[in-house]
């Protein structure tokens, strides 16, 4: 089974402004990757990452903060170049983030998402 939730996570857009956001997070492969968009089945009732991806420092996710709603969630304290989300690693940072295209990942409607 595969484990779904969600990590805030600080998304630097192209201009150098950022913003905190909400992205949903599964278990894959024995790590926590992130899933910025899916791919839905509806008919036969599955949804798959489009990709998933993560930093390589294992200190990018020590930080566990207050949301909004007062819930307590995992933040990833290094900003996040609104690229990686899109799959495209920029230049010179191939060695802080791995991102994976369509994993072989199937969450079916019993597993749901957040």
């Amino acid at each position: 089974m595969t484990t779904v939730g969600t990590m805030m996570v600080n998304v630097m857009e192209d201009d150098g402004k950022s913003t905190i956001c909400h992205i949903e997070t599964i278990n894959f492969e024995g790590k926590t990757w992130l899933v910025p968009e899916w791919l839905d089945n509806k008919a036969e009732g599955w949804t798959t990452p489009k990709r998933i991806f993560r930093p390589l420092a294992k200190a990018a996710y020590q930080q566990r903060v207050a949301d909004l709603s007062g819930d307590l969630s995992e933040l990833l304290t290094s900003p996040i170049p609104i690229s990686v989300l899109n799959g495209q690693i920029p230049p010179g940072r191939e060695n802080e983030f791995v991102v994976v295209e369509r994993p072989d990942v199937k969450i079916y409607g019993s597993q749901e998402r957040h």
